[in-house]
C-alpha cells in the first residue's frame, strides 16, 4: 500500500506520502471469483487492511505475523524474521496476484519462477 500506510511510528518512515495506487474493487472481484476453487493467502504490509478483508471474506487466509520493513531503524529482529517468513510463503506459491506495484512480490516470484499476475 506504500510507506504512507505503514503501521509504525511515522518518525522512522522516510517517504511519508508514498502511497501505491490499487483498485480495491479488483481485489474484491478476484477473491469473490476464486474463493471457492482456490486457497487464497492474502499478504499485505498493513495489518488493518488484512483484517478488514478477512472480516469480509471468511475463507481468505492471512498470517498473524508482525512484519516490518527492513530499512526502518525501528524494525525489530522478530519483524525481520516474520517478513522473511512471508517472503518464503510467497516465493513458494503456485501463483502470485498483485494489486499494486510490489517489489517484494516481484522478487518472490523470481526465486522459483512463480507466475505473477497484475490486478491493475
Amino acid at each position: 500500500m506504500g510507506d504512507k500506510h505503514l503501521e509504525t511510528d511515522k518518525r522512522y518512515v522516510c517517504c511519508k506520502e508514498n502511497s501505491r495506487t490499487f483498485y480495491e474493487e479488483k481485489i474484491f472481484e478476484f477473491i469473490e471469483k476464486n474463493q471457492h476453487n482456490k486457497r487464497i493467502l492474502f499478504l499485505c504490509d498493513n495489518n488493518g487492511y488484512k483484517q478488514k478483508l478477512k472480516n469480509k471474506y471468511e475463507k481468505l487466509i492471512i498470517t498473524d505475523l508482525d512484519i516490518g520493513h527492513t530499512s526502518l531503524l525501528n524494525t525489530t529482529e522478530e519483524q525481520v524474521l516474520n517478513t522473511v517468513k512471508e517472503f518464503y510463503l510467497l516465493s513458494n506459491s503456485e501463483e502470485i496476484y498483485i494489486a499494486s506495484y510490489s517489489g517484494f512480490s516481484r522478487m518472490a516470484s523470481k526465486f522459483k519462477h512463480v507466475p505473477i499476475h497484475e490486478l491493475y
